[in-house]
């Protein structure tokens, strides 16, 4: 495995460019399997962004619940920054490593 393929998926992570690897890293596994990864976790932050804001016009004039709201976006935002550092860390590094739970998912996409 040479280390631009490693390089090129673990670009993909940076978000919005997961179709780095997606596109342009040829046949490599690898670079695929990374970039599939990348794109599951950017729609997931992405959907988090608009629930997380339907809720706050929907609920978040109760002080309690808009503040819980934006504490537990917060978290998961780290959530999803943290993840897409460790796997990146394992694209630069050559490993074929699932990421938790939005894995599953990313094994289903025919890209």
């Amino acid at each position: 495995m040479s280390e631009n393929k490693n390089v090129l998926a673990a670009i993909g992570y940076i978000p919005p460019l997961f179709f780095i690897p997606l596109f342009l890293s040829g046949a490599d596994d690898l670079a695929k399997h990374h970039g599939r990864q990348a794109l599951v976790i950017f729609a997931a932050a992405a959907l988090t962004v608009l629930a997380f804001r339907i809720l706050q016009l929907i609920l978040g004039w109760i002080k309690p619940i808009g503040t819980a709201f934006w504490v537990v976006e917060g978290f998961l935002y780290l959530v999803y920054i943290a993840i897409s550092i460790v796997a990146a860390i394992r694209a630069a590094n050559g490993d074929l490593w699932r990421v938790p739970i939005l894995g599953a998912y990313s094994d289903r996409l025919n890209i």
